[in-house]
This record gives C-alpha cells, sequence and structure tokens, in this order.
C-alpha cells in the first residue's frame, strides 16, 4: 500500500463515541466522523450503583471520612465500563479502537464530577457548588478512555450544581432555544431537572423527585421491564391493565403510578388530596359495586387492586395494587416537578397558559401518556399536541456535540448563559411544593363506571 492509499485510508476511517452516563445506565454511541451516520450504541448499567443507588448516596460515599480512595473507585467504575463499551461497539463494527479520534461526553454534574475525577464534596450540601464550570477537554488518554492515540476528549459544560450536562445536550438537541413562545424541557427522574425557554431567555433549576418514577418506594415497584404493569384505564367499572413483555403482571413501573393515580382520579377512587375513599364511601357517591370492590383494607392501609392474581390467557400471579402510601409517594415525586415548574414561571413573571410546547426527555419520559401526565399535575395543562415526547435528548445533544466544533462552542455559550434558580433559597418554595403535592387542577370527569 502507498503512503497516499495510507493516508487516504486512516482519513476515511475516523470514528468517535458519544456518552451519556446516567445515574443508573451508561450509553455510548459510535459515530462515523467522516459520513456523520451513526454506525451502533450500546448501553449498559453504571457500575457506581455499588457505592450507592442515587447521585447524593454516592455524593456522600465519595466524601466519606477515610475514604480517600472513594473518588477514584467512583471514577475508574465508570470509565472501565465506557471502554467496555467502546471495545464492545468496535468489534460488533469491525472497527479497530486506533480509529476512534473523538470521544464526547455528558451527564448529570455529579456524574461529570466522578467521571472527570473532580471533588464532589461542594454537590453535597446548598448552595450545591460544582467543584468546575464549562466544558473539559484533553486527550482520551488523560481520562483514562481507550481509543487512538492523540485522541481528544471533551466533557460537555454543565449548569449548576444539580443541573448537568445531560440538560445542557438536551437543550441543543430540542432547539428549546430557538423556538418562538415559551417552552419546557423537563427531564423527570429522581432528580428532576427544567428549563424554561421564552424571549430568549432559559432558567433551570432541579428538583428532588425521588426515586417514585422509577418504582422504588412503591410497594410493588419495579424498573420498566418485563412484567411491569406501565398501563392502566379505569372504563365502565372495568380496570385494564398494560404489561410489559404481555408477561403476568409482576409490579407497577413509573409510569404505571402515574397512569393509576390519573384513573383514580377520574373515577372518584381518590380526592384532590391523595386520599383513597372506603369501599362505602364509594357506593355512597355513586361508584359501581364492581369498583369499589377493589378497594380493601390491608395492615391499616387502604389499597386499590389493579389486576387480581388470576390473571388473564392463562398468566397467574399476585395482585398487583397501588396502596395509599403509594399515592403519597407519587404526590411527593410530581409535587416536586409541578413546584419546579411553578417557581419557573413566577421567575420568569408567565402562566401556565403562556406554556407552548412541554418536552419530556429520557427513557422514561417515552413510556408516560400525555394525558395522564397532565391529568395528575406532573406536567403543565397543555394542548396535549404540544407535549414532545423527545426520547434520549442527552444522546442526541452529546452526538451533536461529537460531531461539531461550532456545536461545541454553542453548548459553551448556552450553559453560560442559562440562569439557574436554587430552589432550596427560596422562601416561597416551600409552600410552592405543599400546595402541589395535591391534585388541585384536576378537573374530575362525571362518575360514570
Amino acid at each position: 500500500m502507498t503512503l497516499t492509499e495510507t493516508v487516504a485510508k486512516a482519513a476515511a476511517s475516523r470514528y468517535g463515541v458519544a456518552f451519556d452516563i446516567g445515574t443508573t445506565t451508561a450509553a455510548g454511541m459510535l459515530w462515523d466522523m467522516v459520513s456523520g451516520k451513526p454506525a451502533g450504541a450500546l448501553a449498559k448499567s453504571n457500575p457506581q450503583r455499588a457505592c450507592g443507588a442515587d447521585v447524593m448516596s454516592r455524593i456522600a460515599f465519595a466524601v466519606r471520612e477515610n475514604g480517600e480512595d472513594n473518588p477514584e473507585k467512583l471514577r475508574g467504575l465508570i470509565v472501565r465500563r465506557m471502554n467496555e463499551i467502546t471495545t464492545e461497539l468496535s468489534g460488533n463494527h469491525g472497527i479497530d479502537l486506533k480509529d476512534i479520534h473523538e470521544i464526547a461526553v455528558c451527564g448529570n454534574t455529579a456524574m461529570s464530577h466522578f467521571f472527570a475525577g473532580k471533588d464532589p464534596a461542594g454537590l453535597a450540601l446548598s448552595p450545591f457548588r460544582p467543584a468546575y464550570t464549562g466544558a473539559l477537554c484533553g486527550s482520551a488518554a488523560s481520562f483514562g478512555l481507550a481509543a487512538a492515540d492523540g485522541a481528544r476528549c471533551y466533557l460537555m459544560p454543565g449548569i449548576a450544581g444539580h443541573v448537568g450536562s445531560d440538560i445542557t445536550a438536551g437543550v441543543l438537541a430540542t432547539g428549546l432555544h430557538r423556538i418562538d413562545g415559551a417552552s419546557l424541557l423537563i427531564d423527570i427522574g429522581t432528580n428532576g431537572e427544567i428549563v424554561l425557554a421564552a424571549g430568549g431567555r432559559l432558567t433551570a433549576c432541579s428538583t428532588a423527585a425521588g426515586p417514585a418514577f422509577e418504582g422504588a418506594s412503591i410497594a410493588q415497584g419495579m424498573r420498566a421491564e418485563e412484567g411491569a404493569v406501565e398501563a392502566v384505564k379505569i372504563s365502565g367499572g372495568e380496570v385494564s391493565v398494560g404489561v410489559i413483555g404481555d408477561a403476568a403482571p409482576a409490579g407497577l413501573c413509573g409510569s404505571g403510578v402515574i397512569d393509576a393515580a390519573a384513573e383514580m382520579l377520574g373515577a372518584g377512587i381518590i380526592d384532590e388530596t391523595g386520599k383513597i375513599f372506603d369501599r362505602g364511601s364509594l357506593l355512597s357517591k355513586g361508584v359501581s359495586a364492581k369498583l369499589a370492590s377493589r378497594v380493601r383494607e390491608n395492615g391499616g392501609e387502604m389499597e386499590f387492586v389493579l389486576a387480581y392474581g388470576g390473571g388473564e390467557k392463562g398468566k397467574k400471579g399476585k395482585d398487583i395494587v397501588i396502596r395509599q402510601k403509594d399515592i403519597r409517594e407519587f404526590q411527593m415525586a410530581k409535587g416536586a416537578i409541578e413546584a419546579g415548574v411553578t417557581m419557573l414561571l413566577r421567575e420568569m413573571k408567565l402562566r401556565p397558559a403562556d406554556i407552548g410546547n412541554v418536552f419530556l426527555a429520557g427513557a422514561f419520559g417515552n413510556h408516560i401518556r400525555a394525558e395522564s401526565a397532565v391529568a395528575a399535575g406532573l406536567i403543565p395543562a397543555a394542548d396535549l399536541s404540544n407535549v414532545i415526547f423527545a426520547g434520549n435528548t442527552a444522546g442526541a445533544g452529546v452526538s451533536m456535540a461529537l460531531l461539531s466544533d461550532e456545536v461545541k462552542r454553542q453548548a459553551e455559550a448556552l450553559a453560560a448563559n442559562i440562569e439557574h434558580l436554587e430552589l432550596a433559597a427560596r422562601a416561597d418554595f416551600q409552600d410552592v411544593y405543599i400546595a402541589a403535592m395535591n391534585f388541585r387542577h384536576y378537573r374530575r370527569a362525571r362518575v360514570t363506571a
């Protein structure tokens, strides 16, 4: 092979990997840097879970006394997982690691700190100050990443203590900053991150929504996997459920909890305070005996049966129920998101009616029914056609940055100009949050069950 042919082949074999480091999952996307086309994608669990199930517990692990090696342990865990993803992606697509010349990374603020080896202590307590701001650039080798000699790594800029570069990526992917009128980007998870854009101004906040959206803290909660009840419908005195994998119901995932709450409100089984009515009260309200019979007391706590263990199509299992405590857990989670939105609206002197597009980001957002999310007050009441399930906006945005230096510059300008609203510092936040836990915006339909 001549020198010219060797140079031409090298120029034609340039690949890059875009990483979205999530608290639960690390996702890698392989791109052909010459054609700008995707070549593959792979997601694996974040092994840092062994050091804490959520962001705050991992931060506590990192800053623990006599835990000098803990930050390096967290960094090593995620870097090794990223290298596994790169190696597997390359092997699956016949690409040599020496052909990986570019890497771009985004993640929530804590994950970015762990990956970059930055001290996360400032993220543990209010005012939640990050150890660094802006983007971080360097050789892939300096970050410990497997790639070609001289390969570059770009860690996207975050916005604030708990509004990370995954949200910067999300704004880029949705074009939130370019849309006329007022628009919202909501990344619903344990830490709910919200950005409100209007009139060229962008303001962001984060809210501690808790684990209910991921099925945790729910009595029969589970991840969105086979057997999880992901949808609930109450109509004509009957309750029907949608189960992932068409399997026997085994538990309830986050989207199922949202559906259940909204449907129970509509059927009059719970009131605006979230209280589950007893059977006698339901019958006196005109709810059918068939539906009222699904309410029962268990250990001094009311619960509502969503699916009986006898099942359908010969699928047998346990009764799947939603309990009073589960409704309360959901109210706290949805209240945090609703309160965050309310505070941003107050800050920008807007009303819920002013909001046009509502982008729901993340894998979880794709499983939510817009009708249920609006009915339960999780997202502002809007024309349902304006609720956009945007998918993995973090992955899309970090891929854009991987492929373009101009997008990198846009990301840095955006992150620097997005205002951060620290909710913990606002005297009115607690009152707003307590009010948001109720279902006060729900307009109950006439009970026909």
